[in-house]
């Protein structure tokens, strides 16, 4: 059973966020996608030329984060 953390999620530090995302908290993945997904499609966006592209790269990102969120170490911020 998952269980609501008290904490607010926008309040989350990226730091936070991701050490939650590495226990499989799907709220704090929720959270960075909302967070990140639309400054990485324009990222993508300049290098592509093509929305479509952009778009399905940025899932491919995601889907990627999600699948090995327990190996992944984070550096410095989410956005970097």
């Amino acid at each position: 059973m998952l269980l609501q953390r008290p904490e607010r999620l926008s309040a989350s530090t990226d730091h936070r966020l991701f050490e939650r995302l590495v226990d499989s908290d799907e709220l704090a993945f929720q959270e960075i996608w909302t967070r990140y997904h639309q400054p990485l499609t324009t990222f993508a966006l300049r290098y592509v030329q093509s929305r479509d592209v952009a778009v399905d790269i940025v899932q491919d990102v995601f889907i990627a984060l999600w699948e090995r969120r327990e190996q992944l170490r984070v550096h410095g911020t989410l956005s970097s």
